[in-house]
């Protein structure tokens, strides 16, 4: 029989986003050259397009989580993950719990 998992999780996670430069061919920005149009399932008559952030050219990606038990099927979750370019930062915190039976 093995030992308990701990009650208590943390992970992390680092890295670097190279978007490679423009070509001729993919020149074109983002605004010109919009996604698709999407609808809703129920509204399919309603397409709308949805414009994001230009990606940055570089960028610093990362990542921090904890997990931890606090019940017998009760799980706590707290999750950040931070993308920092040149002009462009973007922040995500996300906290959770699950509950099984």
């Amino acid at each position: 029989m093995g030992k308990p998992p701990s009650p208590v999780h943390a992970s992390s996670a680092a890295g670097w986003r190279r978007r490679p430069w423009p070509t001729a061919a993919t020149a074109a920005p983002a605004t010109t050259a919009p996604c698709p149009a999407a609808a809703l399932s129920g509204a399919p008559f309603a397409a709308f397009t949805v414009y994001g952030a230009t990606p940055q050219p570089d960028s610093a990606i990362f990542s921090l989580e904890a997990k931890a038990l606090i019940g017998d099927a009760t799980k706590l979750t707290l999750r950040y993950d931070g993308d920092i370019g040149s002009g462009t930062d973007n922040h995500t915190l996300n906290v959770g719990m699950r509950f099984t039976w």
